[in-house]
C-alpha cells in the first residue's frame, strides 16, 4: 500500500469513528479486546468474516439471522454496544440482541435508512440510539476533532499500531472501475480515487 493513498483515505474513516468512539465512550469502556470485551461481526460474505478475523473479530456471522446465534452465544444475555454501518435490514435483530442499557449507534445506513422500530423494547430495555456523521457538525466542532485525532490518532497511524485497510487504488480516469467493485460488494477495505 502507498503512503499517500493510505492517508488519504484516513481521515474519511477513522476521523466519524474517532468522533464518537473515543469522544464518547472513551471513559464507558468500549476498546473492545482491551477491555475483555468479545468482538461479533456479520457479514453477507465468509471471506470477509475470515478477514475481519484477522483483524481481531473473534465472531464472524451470517447477517441472515445473526440475532438468535448471538443470544445464544451470549446465553441470552445480548449485547451492550452495536456498531452499525447498514441501518435499516438490521434493525430488528439490533434490538432482540441489545441487552438492557444497550446502544446502538449508527455510523452509515449502507442497507437503507428508514427502519420501524418497536418503542416499547426502546422503552422497557432502556435502549440508546445515536447517530454519528461529521457531515451535519458545525466548522468549529469539526476543527476540534481533528485537532483530538491530529493528537492522538495520528501518532498510531505514523508508527503502524493502526493501519487503514485499502483494498484497492484506481486512477481518477477509471472511477467507473471503482463504482463497478463498490457496487459489485468485493472490496473489503476501502477503494482509493487517485487524481493523476
Amino acid at each position: 500500500m502507498l503512503v499517500d493513498e493510505a492517508c488519504g483515505q484516513s481521515p474519511c474513516f477513522f476521523l466519524s469513528l474517532f468522533y464518537h468512539i473515543l469522544t464518547h465512550y472513551l471513559r464507558q469502556s468500549v476498546l473492545g479486546h482491551a477491555v475483555g470485551a468479545t468482538v461479533y461481526g456479520t457479514s453477507r460474505t465468509p471471506n470477509k468474516l475470515e478477514r475481519a478475523k484477522v483483524l481481531g473479530l473473534e465472531v464472524g456471522l451470517s447477517d441472515k439471522n445473526f440475532a438468535a446465534e448471538i443470544q445464544q452465544l451470549t446465553a441470552g444475555a445480548g449485547v451492550n454496544i452495536i456498531l452499525d454501518f447498514v441501518g435499516a435490514p438490521y434493525m430488528e435483530q439490533n434490538m432482540q440482541v441489545l441487552a438492557p442499557w444497550g446502544r446502538i449507534v449508527f455510523l452509515a445506513t449502507l442497507g437503507g435508512k428508514d427502519a420501524q422500530v418497536d418503542l416499547s423494547a426502546v422503552m422497557s430495555k432502556r435502549i440508546q440510539i445515536r447517530g454519528c456523521t461529521l457531515r451535519t457538525r458545525t466548522l468549529e466542532e469539526k476543527l476540534a476533532v481533528t485537532r483530538r485525532f491530529a493528537t492522538q490518532v495520528v501518532p498510531l497511524l505514523a508508527n503502524a499500531t493502526v493501519m487503514p485497510i485499502v483494498e484497492e487504488v484506481f486512477s481518477w480516469h477509471d472511477i467507473a472501475q471503482a463504482h463497478t467493485a463498490m457496487a459489485a460488494n468485493r472490496n473489503f477495505g476501502k477503494l482509493i480515487l487517485r487524481i493523476d
